[in-house]
């Protein structure tokens, strides 16, 4: 389900019946009140087996309109994505992987903690692919619980040689 992130939209989609998961409602009034210059899409996995509604798998993608990132050698915004996406993490893994179309995409792994919606601090596993289009930095990221990591995280490696650029 795709919802816009907005006040009223959030207040509507919590009156609805049946009324939805409370974290996800929490998740969205955070979104709506960081007001980012930036189009951001969330999906949470909701099997039980790798998630739970406290400490949920999500992926993130978000599009930063930014001139000079979207002009970064790849190299350079995979240490950029290290620096402001693993902040207190001493465990990151980071490289450029050039794709089947063509395509370099920076991979970044590490720990991560993330405060989660009811204010605990929720230690996770994240991967981040990150490449340019359109004068913006694209970025995918995969946070699962720590303990889900070694399931969740190698299957995305299959999704970097989807990523390709299309012509309008």
């Amino acid at each position: 389900m795709a919802v816009p992130v907005s006040k009223a939209q959030i207040d509507r989609i919590a009156q609805a019946s049946p009324a939805p998961d409370a974290e996800f409602l929490r998740l969205a009034q955070k979104l709506d009140e960081k007001k980012l210059d930036a189009f951001r899409l969330i999906g949470m996995n909701t099997d039980s087996t790798l998630a739970s509604a406290a400490s949920p798998t999500l992926v993130l993608v978000t599009a930063i309109p930014d001139r000079i990132s979207a002009a970064l050698p790849m190299a350079e915004l995979a240490h950029m994505i290290q620096d402001t996406v693993f902040t207190d993490s001493n465990d990151v893994k980071r490289d450029v992987v050039h794709n089947a179309n063509g395509l370099d995409i920076a991979v970044v792994e590490g720990s991560y903690d993330y405060l989660s919606t009811e204010g605990n601090t929720v230690r996770s596993r994240s991967k981040v692919l990150g490449f340019q289009a359109n004068a913006r930095v694209i970025l995918i990221q995969f946070i699962t619980p720590v303990e889900s990591g070694g399931d969740v995280l190698p299957g995305t490696d299959r999704i970097i040689d989807t990523i390709q650029r299309m012509k309008p």
